[in-house]
């Protein structure tokens, strides 16, 4: 991509590093999220019940599925970042 009007690699390459930076730290602080919760929902950790943790076990639950699909959808923004760098190396044919 080096020399084409279009696309210069390292803008390229800076936003793409800062992305996977903004999705590691947003899933590290789910799972930081997710441990204080499940340190507080023990017996030991001051908010165990037995009406109220089975309904934060849940809660945890749907957050995992929550951070499964935040990860999907990182994975498929990059395949659709490098498909539009591809199209715009393919078409932008300037030495």
């Amino acid at each position: 991509m080096t020399d084409k009007i279009g696309l210069i690699d390292e803008e390229y390459y800076s936003f793409q590093r800062k992305m996977a930076n903004i999705h590691k730290e947003f899933i590290s602080s789910l799972d930081t999220f997710k441990n204080k919760i499940r340190n507080v929902n023990t017996i030991s950790g001051g908010l165990y019940t037995n009406n109220v943790s089975n309904n934060i076990n849940s809660l945890i639950s749907s957050i995992d599925e929550i951070e499964k699909t935040i990860s999907d959808l990182f994975t498929s923004e990059e395949e659709l970042i490098n498909s539009y760098v591809e199209i715009i190396d393919s078409y932008d044919t300037c030495c």
